[in-house]
């Protein structure tokens, strides 16, 4: 059976990272794992923008994701000496983090592991930028990339390491109360419990995603909030 694929964050710069589609995927993320082609990254206000654009969608489309990561940070880190507003630099920074974040989801679906680590790595480096980054925005993003670590080490079927990375992501969604990302958190931590057999707390996992709709941590008013109750009460009805 076929694994966990996370699901995807958006809101972070223009960025709406999206891994390519697969046939099959595991139930719980099923309804929910995005299906276009392509991450889409808004890199229009950097120098000749749009031959950048291109230039980069090219990269993009040739797998070529370390060329593309290094292109973008030298222009961006040629910008934080120039005219560019600081909160415009930290936008277009995050956007950087997420995209080589999602590159790399996109590399562990395509079997390419050592180039996923290489990117999380850089991933890992790049949301460390002080001169750029604010410290909540350094956890958040850091964060991301912990839970795309838990998705690597899934795949390569080492769940403890899985389980400790996935708990490491939803300590900091806690403590910065982005609650949408702490119910990911508990239904990718299902699938980890699952795969080790703890299925009891697998279950229990699931049924937090429940209790913070019922806290009020979660709303439901929202289309993602709601399918992620969907996805937890069909699998708990399943155990049933």
């Amino acid at each position: 059976r076929r694994g966990l694929r996370p699901i995807c964050f958006r809101g972070l710069g223009c960025v709406n990272p999206r891994p390519p589609p697969k046939k099959t995927s595991h139930p719980l993320t099923r309804a929910i794992a995005p299906s276009p082609r392509s991450v889409m990254a808004d890199w229009s206000s950097l120098p000749d923008g749009e031959q950048l654009q291109r230039r980069l969608q090219e990269d993009e489309e040739a797998g070529e994701y370390t060329k593309y990561i290094a292109g973008v940070e030298a222009l961006l880190q040629a910008t934080l000496r120039a005219t560019l507003p600081d909160d415009l630099v930290e936008r277009l920074w995050r956007q950087l983090v997420v995209t080589c974040n999602a590159f790399a989801i996109r590399c562990i679906d395509q079997k390419k592991h050592a180039t996923a680590l290489e990117l999380l790595g850089r991933a890992t480096t790049l949301a460390e930028n002080e001169e750029v980054m604010s410290r909540a925005g350094t956890m958040e993003l850091k964060a991301f990339i912990a839970d795309t670590n838990a998705f690597y080490y899934y795949r390569r079927n080492k769940a403890e390491a899985a389980l400790a990375y996935v708990q490491k992501a939803m300590r900091t969604h806690v403590h910065l109360k982005d609650w949408s990302h702490v119910a990911k958190c508990h239904l990718h931590t299902g699938c980890i419990l699952s795969k080790l057999n703890r299925h009891d707390e697998a279950i229990r996992c699931l049924a937090q995603v429940l209790a913070m709709v019922e806290s009020g941590e979660l709303e439901v008013g929202g289309t993602q909030p709601q399918k992620l109750c969907l996805v937890a009460v069909g699998t708990l009805n399943r155990a049933d």
